[in-house]
């Protein structure tokens, strides 16, 4: 970066609430932030410079393709569907390398599907749940009836928890038929232990950044988004998970964020990673409250060149773990009794944001339920303008 000049970001999604944080994070790394998007929502983003808005997937994908010519240091993906529309949208293979979270063009294969993904772990030498794939009932019926363990059944393309099923022996095979399976189907071994969030940054394949926090509690159930996370410091972390995330960097050809899951087994110890959503997440910018910024990472590696090292000092001014929630998945009356000290983690979000919250949270909870969909819809355009919704 040139003395006096900032570097350029551009944010490309279509969900307001995965773009929430990164501005204000990639300001503290030097970065002016450009936004596309579909949710007219965004007008709520601080520290834009400027936000485009598109009517749709078609035109999103149009308008960043002009904007790639553009002098951006980075580009950012920021949910899964995008990320999916990029990949299988007409633009050149040199136009999707440019926009997505990859450094070249053997990389798009795993780009959003969780087979592709297991495959790759399997030949990478990263550790991952043993499994395999059934491409129609029979198949699955089949596997079922001669696996030795309890699994976890998974569409290939899905996320946020949904298309995923558990099945134990002896389960009813024929009532999990019934399910919202989607052929081919990861057939995955369950690993009794902690879900574990990996979430990193990469560029050109290499780690720059990474936070490490155990999921306690989870919205709508356990594969859902998580609402709680007791984060750790990166110093007593296993060196084997930094080998892990540099070994999946490489592999993924990885160049911007990743959400990444790993399962710590309760009687190992060993980490199995089992996902990696090439797109940032809810909590990217959480891990500064243990000392380790984001932020100060990204800034480092664009003024010097510098990645993540081996040996990470404890942080001797930040507590050794701390256990996080997320405000926007809590009660309105979590919120207003400051369960969980939520308050403490709001930095990012101002007065008038919490209070809104707290306020649609009652009128969801409370109010919507008196009315039909017919009369809510009437009631959602005439107050429109205080955002009831």
């Amino acid at each position: 970066m040139s003395k006096g000049l900032k570097n350029q970001a551009l944010l490309i999604g279509h969900h307001f609430s995965l773009m929430r944080a990164l501005p204000k994070l990639l300001n503290r790394a030097g970065f002016e932030v450009d936004v596309i998007t579909t949710d007219v929502r965004c007008d709520e983003l601080r520290s834009v410079r400027r936000i485009q808005y598109a009517t749709d997937s078609a035109s999103l994908i149009s308008i960043a393709a002009n904007f790639s010519y553009l002098p951006f240091d980075l580009f950012i993906v920021c949910d899964d569907e995008i990320l999916l529309e990029l990949t299988k949208s007409n633009l050149s293979d040199e136009l999707k390398i440019k926009l997505l979270p990859i450094c070249a063009v053997d990389n798009l294969s795993h780009l959003g599907t969780k087979i592709a993904f297991s495959n790759l772990l399997k030949s990478s030498g990263i550790l991952t749940p043993k499994f395999t794939v059934a491409n129609n009932a029979d198949e699955l019926t089949s596997t079922l009836h001669n696996i030795p363990y309890p699994v976890l059944l998974k569409n290939d393309i899905s996320a946020g928890g949904a298309g995923v099923f558990a099945y134990f022996q002896g389960d009813d095979i024929a009532e999990l038929l019934r399910q919202p399976l989607s052929f081919p189907l990861l057939i995955q071994q369950r690993i009794d232990g902690d879900a574990i969030d990996l979430s990193a940054f990469y560029q050109d394949g290499e780690l720059i950044h990474f936070s490490y926090a155990v999921m306690n509690t989870f919205a709508n159930n356990q594969f859902g988004p998580s609402i709680i996370r007791t984060y750790s410091q990166l110093s007593t972390v296993p060196s084997e998970v930094f080998e892990q995330l540099r070994k999946l960097g490489r592999a993924l050809g990885a160049h911007g964020f990743a959400n990444i899951t790993s399962l710590r087994d309760y009687r190992s110890g060993k980490h199995y990673l089992v996902e990696a959503d090439m797109r940032p997440n809810v909590w990217v910018d959480y891990a500064r409250y243990l000392g380790y910024d984001p932020a100060q990472a990204i800034r480092t590696f664009f003024d010097s060149g510098s990645i993540l090292g081996d040996k990470q000092f404890f942080q001797a001014s930040y507590p050794k773990q701390l256990k996080i929630p997320y405000i926007y998945r809590l009660t309105a009356l979590e919120i207003l009794t400051n369960r969980h000290n939520v308050w403490r983690f709001c930095r990012e979000f101002s007065a008038t944001e919490i209070v809104g919250r707290v306020i649609k949270l009652l009128i969801s909870q409370h109010v919507k339920p008196k009315f039909s969909e017919r009369n809510w819809q009437y009631i959602k355009r005439a107050c429109s303008f205080v955002g009831v919704g």
